[in-house]
C-alpha cells in the first residue's frame, strides 16, 4: 500500500470507508459517506499518530463532518482503485501461499502414512 503524504487543508480528497461495514457501526454514518468525495477541514494534531496514524477532519457535500484515518483518503478515485487492485493481488497471492502449504503438507502426510504402511506390511 502507498504511504500517504500530508493532506492540505482545502484539499478535495475520495473517501472510502475501512471499517465495519453496517448500521449497527458506531461509525454507521460515516459508512453512509464511502465512496464519496470530500474536503479536507483540518488535521488532527492532538492523536496518537504512533499509534492510529495520521487523522482528519473531512467535510461532506451534505455538511457531514467526520474523524478519518489517512488510510482512508486518497487523492482521486484512481488512487482508491489502483490499491483495491494490489490488495486484492496481495490477498490472491496469500491465499496462493495457503493452499500451495497445505499441499505441502497433505503430501508429506500421505508420505507418512505410506511409509507407516510399508513399515506394517514388511514387519
Amino acid at each position: 500500500m502507498t504511504t500517504r503524504s500530508l493532506f492540505k487543508r482545502g484539499q478535495r480528497v475520495f473517501f472510502h470507508y475501512a471499517c465495519l461495514e453496517s448500521d449497527k457501526s458506531a461509525d454507521a454514518e460515516l459508512w453512509h459517506h464511502t465512496d464519496q468525495f470530500s474536503v479536507v477541514v483540518k488535521r488532527i494534531s492532538d492523536c496518537d499518530e504512533s499509534e492510529v496514524g495520521q487523522m482528519y477532519v473531512l467535510r461532506f457535500s451534505d455538511g457531514f463532518e467526520y474523524d478519518v484515518f489517512a488510510s482512508e483518503m486518497f487523492e482521486d478515485e484512481n488512487q482508491w482503485i489502483k490499491e483495491k487492485i494490489e490488495l486484492e493481488r496481495l490477498k490472491e497471492r496469500r491465499r496462493e501461499f495457503v493452499a500451495m502449504e497445505k499441499a505441502e503438507k497433505d503430501e508429506e502426510y500421505k508420505m507418512d502414512i505410506d511409509f507407516a504402511l510399508y513399515r506394517e506390511y514388511h514387519k
